[in-house]
């Protein structure tokens, strides 16, 4: 009875449709738009903790009260490492005097578009306090003129040594037989911002790369190699990356068209449906934006994994389109009366292709169930797509194909170009039951004769065995949250974090653990 129920709604849609094509497509177009308009909304999540750290644990309950009680945790940070292009010591009067320049340039040169630069950002103790940051260079004072009495009076490293503790200083520090300081491979630079100016200085922050970085990078006459990352670094990269992927995405929409309206041309205009591959291009492009759209609306940050789902959506919409396409074109071969093909059409193939979204929506919105953040934008966000996808299959497409069968019938070329006399309008009778039949047919059926035999099977097995050992590779594998793992190989976040490997091996940077006793919130007690 259910079933029965939903083919007579199928039947009575696509009668519907067919007969109002342009106030459906117009009423799609509409609903499409109004929620992608959510898109100017849409935010993305960068935060490795926040995406991929379940949020029902106690590390994410307590960082949640401290926010609670004490605001954002997030700062603005630059960190920068120097090391020598001659691959010697860092401890040399050239290589400090660069690090001095550009020590300078950040904290009293750059600026954002309003004028504002470090000190107007920067993290202090108290409000009326200076700036705080701290770094090899409070050794000399900042005083370009200490750093070059030490070196002409050759005690660099002994003033070095002497004063201040190396390990947040210099990477890849080595020591003589006598417990003396010899050379290092790297120096560091950290560089925050207040808490409370944590959006406001991403601007600046932004300066700093294409004034220090990129410009340091531009530089041949320069001693020092620079690296760098920074609080807005992961974002940008994961911009770019978008901006990669949405490069390819295009792409990928342009072949499957392309594909699309190659298996449906003729060489007669008239009996061609190559124009229905752009149907394709509307219902990719506009459940996309549904999908991105939505969220923005709900409030729901996206994130990296989401701009996967655009190539997924891209496969199984053409698959919808060609099945309705063909159970429709079956009726049209058999000589169906024009106001019964679509609405037998779209009863036959609507349990198909409503059963396949079904499964797909399910399963992300399984997906978007788990308690992994990352996860559940995902499966929210290719949730939205494909169910879009599947309404805009029943209901744009649907149009579509009707007018371009009116077309067809009237014996015009195109749905705005005049009736060509010399055409015949096409009759079941004049046309080829295989005109529509996609090349790929014959291919599988030989692929299925082939399975069938002995060989067939063994090839079939093999590649179960291959499968199983990939996924079982695939659960053996570390994963990884860092920043590097999140960008392009050719990022520089990519380099600093490499670099930072390289020179500091048993020196690494160990961030301090803070104990507190007794209630955190009324009167702390450090130990």
């Amino acid at each position: 009875m259910f079933l029965e129920s939903v083919d007579r709604g199928f039947e009575n849609l696509g009668g519907f449709v067919a007969k109002n094509p342009l106030k459906v497509i117009a009423a799609s177009l509409a609903l499409s738009l109004i929620a992608g308009a959510g898109v100017t909304k849409l935010s993305l999540e960068t935060d490795t903790v926040k995406l991929w750290v379940p949020t029902s644990v106690s590390a994410t309950k307590r960082r949640n009260i401290l926010i609670e009680n004490y605001g954002s945790l997030d700062i603005g940070y630059v960190d920068i490492l120097l090391t020598s292009k001659d691959g010697g010591s860092v401890f040399r009067e050239d290589i400090l005097l660069e690090a001095l320049e550009i020590h300078q340039k950040l904290t009293t040169e750059v600026k954002d578009k309003n004028g504002h630069g470090f000190q107007d950002y920067c993290n202090r103790p108290t409000p009326s306090a200076d700036c705080f940051f701290d770094n090899i260079l409070s050794v000399f004072d900042y005083d370009e003129n200490v750093i070059r009495a030490s070196a002409l009076n050759r005690t660099l490293i002994s003033t070095i040594e002497s004063k201040k503790p190396l390990k947040i200083y210099a990477f890849g520090s080595e020591y003589d037989n006598n417990s003396s300081l010899v050379r290092a491979d790297a120096l560091f630079f950290s560089y925050d911002t207040g808490a409370e100016y944590y959006e406001a200085s991403v601007e600046f922050i932004g300066s700093v790369l294409n004034d220090i970085y990129w410009e340091a990078k531009k530089d041949d006459t320069r001693q020092t190699e620079i690296f760098i990352n920074s609080s807005r670094s992961l974002d940008d990269e994961v911009n770019r990356l978008i901006g990669n992927d949405s490069f390819l995405f295009a792409i990928s929409i342009i072949a499957i068209i392309l594909v699309l309206a190659g298996s449906l041309f003729t060489r007669s205009f008239v009996t061609s449906r190559s124009t229905l591959g752009m149907s394709a291009f509307f219902i990719i492009i506009l459940s996309v934006a549904f999908s991105f759209g939505l969220m923005g609306w709900r409030g729901i940050k996206a994130n990296s994994l989401c701009f996967i789902s655009p190539f997924v959506v891209t496969g199984v919409s053409v698959d919808d389109i060609i099945i309705v396409l063909e159970f429709f074109q079956r009726e049209v071969d058999k000589g169906t009366p024009a106001v019964e093909r679509m609405p037998i059409a779209l009863r036959q193939a609507g349990s198909s292709i409503t059963l396949t979204s079904i499964s797909t929506v399910v399963a992300f919105a399984s997906a978007a169930l788990v308690d992994i953040p990352g996860v559940k934008s995902f499966g929210l966000c290719a949730m939205f797509a494909f169910l879009w996808v599947y309404v805009l299959t029943c209901t744009m497409f649907v149009a579509f194909l009707a007018l371009d069968q009116r077309r067809m019938d009237q014996g015009r070329g195109c749905l705005f170009c005049q009736k060509n006399e010399q055409e015949v309008p096409v009759t079941p009778s004049r046309r080829r039951r295989s005109s529509y039949a996609l090349p790929l047919q014959d291919i599988f059926k030989k692929l299925s004769t082939f399975l069938i035999r002995p060989q067939g099977l063994l090839t079939f097995f093999l590649l179960l065995v291959s499968a199983g050992i990939l996924g079982y590779q695939g659960t053996i594998n570390d994963v990884g949250l860092t920043q590097a793992e999140a960008v392009p190989d050719d990022s520089y976040i990519s380099d600093f974090d490499t670099k930072i490997l390289e020179t500091t091996e048993n020196n690494v940077l160990v961030n301090p653990t803070l104990y507190i006793e007794g209630n955190p919130f009324t009167n702390p007690t450090k130990v």
